[in-house]
C-alpha cells in the first residue's frame, strides 16, 4: 500500500482531473526557530494541483532541475535506484516516489539527488512571509550563509506548493563548554570550574563539554575541537581521551589529534559510523597540561581558550562535493592562576634592620614534603630534606618564591645569621585568593581573582617577616631564663663551696 508523507508531502500523479495550473500566493510557516533563514526553491515538477487531494496531475519537469542529469543520477543511485529503472518522463518518477514514507531514508535520498542537480539559474525566493509560486512540487533549500558561523543550515526538503507550506526545522548544532580542575576550592562539578589555582610544576586536569547532535541529515558528520593553551601551559599530549556516553573511542579510528605550537585539535572523524552513541549524548574531551615555569604569577592568570568546528551544511556533498562546510561555535575559556610568597628577614628590636644570611626550607601544609624551587619559582617536592632547596635571604633580607597554589606552607629556618638565634618551630604562610569558581566567569580575568590576602602591592605574593633576636641559643623568651639559671647555679655552687669547708674543719675537730 502507498504511504502519504507528513513532512516530504506526498506527490500523487491524477491524470483524470485537469485543474489548470495557476501562480497562488502562498503563506509560508518557517517553523521552529529558522526565522533568521533565507530559503529558495527549485520547481522539480510542474503540474495542476487539487486542493483537496493534494495532489498534482498533468506533471512535467520543473524548470529548476537538470531533468537529464537528475533522472540518470537517480538510475545510478545504489539505494534507491532500482524504483526508477524503467521511468523515462517525470509522472513516472512522480507515480514512484509517491510510495516513499514520510522522513524515510528513500525521501531524504531523492531529495539530496535533486539537490545535486538544481538548476542553480532558475529559483524562486521564498519569505516568511506571503510568497507568489506557481503549483509544483519544489526543493526548498537553505540559502542561508552558515560558513564559519555558530548556525547550521536547514535540510534541503520536499514540498507541494498549492496551498500553505511549512518549512519545518531540519537541523541541530552542537554547543561546547571548557572546564578546568579547582583542586581545593570546589563544591560541584566534581571540581570542574570556570577558574583555578595550582602550583607551578602541577598536571592541571582540563574538561571539553559537548553533544552529540541531529546528523540525520548528514552523509557523514565531523567535530574538530579547536584548544590553545595558554604559554604557561604544556600539553600532555598522551593524557587525551575522549568519551561520548559510556563509550571510549579510539584514537586514530575514532578520532585524531594534531599539534601546532600552543595549539591543538582533536578531531572526531564521523560521528554517523560510531556505532552505539545517541543524539544528545554527551561528548567529553580529557586532557592535562604542566603549568610551567613560563606561567604567569598573579592577576592576568592564565588562560585556556576552545572552540568547536562542526558539520553545519548537510546537502554540500551532493551539491558541490565540498564536504568542509562547517559553523564555528564562540569560544569558551577558563583561567588558572598561581601565586607567591615574600619573605623578608628583620631584627627582632629594630623590624627596620633586614637581616642576610638566614637559611630556610619551605614545607608544604602537613610538613611531610620540602620544596624545590628553581631561580625563584616552585618546582615542585620533594620527601627528602636533604634535597629540598636552601632558601637563602639575600642583602636585602628577602627570599621570594613564586608559583604556589591557594594553601598555607611552612617555614622552617635551618640556619641564622650570624649573631642572631633561629626560629624555634615552624613559621606558617597561608595563601589565601578570593576566586569565583562556578561556571559562569565572563572572560574578565579581575572578575576571577578578586584578591589575595596579605598582599599589599597587588602582585599576588604574600608578605611575610620573620623575626631574629641576638643573643643566646635559647628561645625568644629565653633571656630572663637564662640570668636565673645562672643565679640559681652560683647559689648552689656556694652552698656546695660552704658545705664541704664546714666538713672539712668538721673532720679535723674529729681527729
Amino acid at each position: 500500500m502507498k504511504k502519504v508523507f507528513s513532512l516530504f508531502v506526498v506527490l500523487t500523479v491524477v491524470f483524470s482531473l485537469c485543474i489548470s495550473s495557476f501562480a497562488a500566493d502562498v503563506t509560508v510557516n518557517v517553523v521552529g526557530g529558522l526565522t533568521d533563514h533565507s530559503f529558495s526553491g527549485y520547481m522539480i515538477l510542474s503540474g495542476d494541483y487539487d486542493s483537496v487531494s493534494q495532489s498534482l496531475s498533468n506533471v512535467e519537469w520543473g524548470a529548476g532541475i537538470k531533468s537529464a542529469d537528475f533522472l540518470s543520477a537517480l538510475k545510478a543511485d545504489s539505494q534507491i535506484g532500482s524504483y526508477f529503472t524503467d521511468c523515462e518522463d517525470a509522472a513516472a518518477v512522480a507515480e514512484e516516489i509517491s510510495s516513499f514514507s514520510d522522513n524515510s531514508a528513500e525521501a531524504r535520498a531523492f531529495a539530496k539527488i535533486a539537490y545535486a542537480n538544481i538548476n542553480t539559474a532558475n529559483f524562486v525566493v521564498i519569505s516568511s512571509a506571503t510568497t507568489n509560486l506557481d503549483n509544483g512540487y519544489y526543493l526548498v533549500v537553505d540559502s542561508t550563509d552558515v560558513q564559519g558561523q555558530d548556525k547550521a543550515a536547514n535540510a534541503s526538503l520536499l514540498q507541494v506548493v498549492g496551498d500553505n507550506i511549512d518549512i519545518n526545522l531540519k537541523t541541530d548544532k552542537p554547543f561546547v563548554e571548557k572546564k578546568v580542575m579547582e583542586n581545593i576550592k570546589w563544591e560541584d562539578n566534581d571540581g570542574y570550574n570556570d577558574v583555578a589555582d595550582w602550583n607551578i610544576g602541577d598536571d592541571v586536569p582540563f574538561r571539553v563539554i559537548s553533544n552529540v547532535p541531529d546528523f540525520t541529515y548528514y552523509d557523514e558528520y565531523t567535530m574538530i575541537f579547536h584548544d590553545t593553551l595558554d604559554a604557561g601551559f604544556t600539553l600532555n599530549l598522551n593524557s587525551i581521551s575522549v568519551k561520548i556516553g559510556d563509550i571510549t573511542l579510539v584514537e586514530d579510528v575514532d578520532y585524531t589529534v594534531s599539534q601546532d605550537g600552543q595549539g591543538f585539535d582533536v578531531q572526531i572523524i564521523d560521528l554517523k559510523v560510531i556505532s552505539g552513541i545517541e543524539i544528545g549524548d554527551a561528548i567529553v574531551v580529557d586532557y592535562t597540561a604542566l603549568l610551567n615555569t613560563d606561567a604567569v604569577i598573579g592577576l592576568e592568570g592564565n588562560e585556556n581558550v576552545v572552540y568547536l568546528e562542526y558539520s553545519n551544511f548537510p546537502d554540500s556533498a551532493g551539491n558541490t562535493g565540498n564536504t568542509s562546510l562547517t559553523g564555528n561555535t564562540p569560544e569558551d575559556k577558563v583561567i588558572v592562576f598561581t601565586y607567591g610568597t615574600e619573605i623578608t628577614k628583620v631584627d627582632g628590636a629594630d623590624d627596620s634592620i633586614t637581616l642576610k644570611g638566614a637559611e630556610f626550607v619551605l614545607k608544604n601544609s602537613d610538613g611531610s614534603q620540602y620544596a624545590i624551587v628553581e631561580n625563584g619559582l616552585f618546582a615542585g617536592w620533594t620527601t627528602d630534606k636533604a634535597k629540598a632547596t636552601k632558601l637563602i635571604t639575600g642583602d636585602d633580607g628577602m627570599i621570594v618564591v613564586k608559583g604556589l597554589d591557594d594553601s598555607t606552607y611552612l617555614l622552617e629556618e635551618v640556619a641564622a645569621p650570624a649573631g642572631y638565634n633561629a626560629i624555634i618551630g615552624d613559621k606558617a604562610i597561608t595563601i589565601k585568593a578570593t576566586t569565583e569558581n562556578g561556571d559562569s566567569w565572563d572572560g574578565v580575568p579581575s572578575n576571577a581573582l578578586k584578591g589575595v590576602a596579605g598582599d599589599a602591592d597587588a602582585d599576588a605574593l604574600v608578605e611575610v617577616q620573620v623575626v631574629n633576636n641576638k643573643g643566646a641559643v635559647l628561645p625568644e623568651t629565653g633571656g630572663t631564663g637564662t640570668v636565673i639559671f645562672i643565679t640559681v647555679g652560683f647559689i648552689l655552687a656556694m652552698i656546695a663551696v660552704v658545705f664541704l669547708v664546714t666538713r672539712k674543719k668538721m673532720s679535723v675537730y674529729e681527729d
